[in-house]
């Protein structure tokens, strides 16, 4: 039977021979055509211990790599030696620097105030001004604005700057909505999240902070930035590994410098001028007092703002800001430490286009609850004038002066 197999095949066996020689069973087929052996196969055990001896080095090296990846992994990132060299002006950097700014700025002699939100903060909240109409009071305001940053990010941040709820005598968080309806964008599945918070997860975190997400997509990308931040960093890490010494220099020169910048930042002076607006969606009658750069921005503004464009469902919206302001607050209130929402002023038409004043829904409904404190937001949607803005979302030196000094005299007034 063997002879009339090897007949058969007679055109591919010189190769088979030549390239299977090695394989136990093989050999002991071409052993026993050849009458040299027994018809006996040789028993499992010995087969599989040939097996495993010649992958043996395979195995080891793989498990080398594993080792060596899960070092460097260590070595990298959980002990932070990466985030002190990050790209300053890239998402993860922003963190750093707003995590800079806490520590250079906390006092512990005083009633730390941090003050928390994305851009809007940045550019509408001066705390050198609040700490200079706050002498008289043992409060030090931090303002801290993280461009791009969202609630969520905001419950890790302040994990990682305050992880026993003791540093701040109060938390200000900033809003950009009186309603769950008003939020333009789906924070839920919100990208570049994962980004934001690749400097403040750790391990535990593995199996929480996916589950955050509802899309398959953001929660794998979630997962990849705990479990693989080496790969999710890939870019900025071949960054960092090209240019070395200019990376080193920038990082040392931007934590350096960058709270103090932030500090002493007065505002941009830029105005918006008072539009005549008409149609649907709204549209100014006429552009030219408006800069050409930011005319695609107004637009896109004014016609989210008036409900042109679909928002995210507000069961999404309710359910999103009950989560994270709401474990912000319980966590802090149970410390005995309050918990501020201040509304951000929402754009420079608001009032134009008779944006709700009353608010609404789920930050409302904690407010009412006690679990945190919502200011009065008719202190601030009279600011929402073009004269106080220096484009679609972002205040003015003008705007900053008047939010800045309505926000701190409400808050000295709550602590005192």
């Amino acid at each position: 039977m063997d002879t009339n197999l090897k007949s058969a095949a007679y055109p591919f066996y010189p190769f088979l021979y030549s390239k299977f020689a090695r394989c136990p069973i093989l050999a002991c087929h071409h052993r026993v055509a050849k009458g040299n052996l027994s018809s006996t196969i040789p028993s499992s055990p010995k087969s599989a211990k040939t097996v495993f001896r010649r992958l043996l080095p395979l195995l080891k090296t793989l498990l080398w790599v594993v080792v060596l990846y899960f070092a460097c992994d260590f070595l990298i990132f959980r002990t932070g030696l990466y985030f002190k060299y990050v790209e300053p002006q890239s998402i993860a950097g922003s963190v750093v620097l707003g995590r800079a700014i806490v520590n250079h700025y906390e006092n512990p002699a005083r009633g730390n105030i941090i003050v928390l939100g994305d851009s809007r903060v940045g550019e509408g909240f001066s705390a050198k001004q609040a700490n200079e109409l706050a002498t008289s009071t043992n409060l030090n305001f931090i303002g801290c604005g993280i461009p791009g940053s969202t609630p969520r990010v905001w419950y890790y941040f302040l994990r990682q700057v305050d992880p026993e709820q003791k540093k701040f005598s109060a938390i200000v968080l900033m809003t950009e909505a009186l309603t769950d309806g008003e939020l333009a964008d789906d924070f839920v599945d919100y990208k570049i999240d994962a980004n934001y918070c690749l400097p403040l997860l750790r391990w535990s975190d593995l199996s929480s902070f996916p589950k955050t997400f509802s899309k398959k997509e953001q929660r794998d990308r979630a997962w990849q930035s705990i479990a693989f931040p080496l790969v999710f960093a890939q870019k900025d890490i071949r960054g960092l590994i090209a240019h070395p010494v200019e990376r080193f220099r920038k990082a040392a020169l931007w934590h350096s410098t960058y709270p103090e910048a932030i500090y002493n930042y007065p505002g941009r002076q830029e105005v918006l001028p008072d539009l005549e607006l008409e149609g649907n969606p709204p549209h100014p009658r006429d552009w030219k007092n408006v800069r050409e750069s930011i005319r695609p921005q107004v637009s896109g503004y004014l016609a989210m703002s008036s409900g042109y464009y679909p928002h995210p469902p507000i069961a999404l919206a309710t359910s999103y800001r009950n989560e994270w302001y709401g474990e912000i607050a319980h966590e802090y209130s149970a410390k005995g430490v309050p918990v501020y929402v201040v509304l951000m002023p929402r754009g420079p038409y608001h009032t134009a286009l008779k944006a709700p004043t009353a608010p609404s829904g789920s930050l409302a409904e904690l407010s009412a609850s006690g679990l945190l404190h919502l200011l009065p937001p008719s202190a601030f949607v009279g600011l929402e004038i073009p004269g106080n803005f220096c484009d679609q979302l972002h205040m003015n030196t003008i705007g900053r002066h008047k939010f800045t000094e309505l926000l701190a005299r409400l808050i000295m007034e709550q602590k005192h």
